[in-house]
């Protein structure tokens, strides 16, 4: 089994799907499910083509995250927080630390090295 990345965007009136890892295999569909089911019947022929042609499979290389991000309209502001079942008040330079603690770790967790590449084969 192969496993790639697809990326589904809403375009005007319908939705498109593409593989970074596969160039030229898109699809399109009225409703996102229908970009899903085009995009994964368009993997397949594209993979069995290439099968079919001796051609290499390419290696999964894509991986996607979403980024949370906290916004704070005033640095001069304090933030309230509600955290197990608490409220919680941060100062401007509590905010700020947290941000200096937390991005390094966030950074460190994503790295390459411990996300290997997705691509398997059964």
């Amino acid at each position: 089994m192969y496993r790639f990345l697809v990326i589904i965007e809403k375009a005007e009136g319908n939705y498109s799907a593409y593989s970074p890892d596969l160039p030229g295999c898109i699809s399109t569909g009225a409703t996102r499910e229908d970009a899903e089911r085009n995009m994964h019947q368009a993997i397949e022929m594209h993979v069995r083509g290439l099968l079919e042609d001796d051609l290499p499979i390419p290696e999964t290389t894509s991986f996607a995250e979403y980024v949370a991000v906290i916004e704070v309209l005033d640095v001069n502001s304090s933030l309230n927080i509600v955290a197990a079942g608490r409220e919680l008040t941060l100062l401007p330079s509590q905010i700020q630390g947290l941000r200096d603690i937390l991005f390094p770790l966030y950074v460190y967790r994503r790295s390459p090295d411990i996300y290997p590449t997705t691509r398997q084969r059964e």
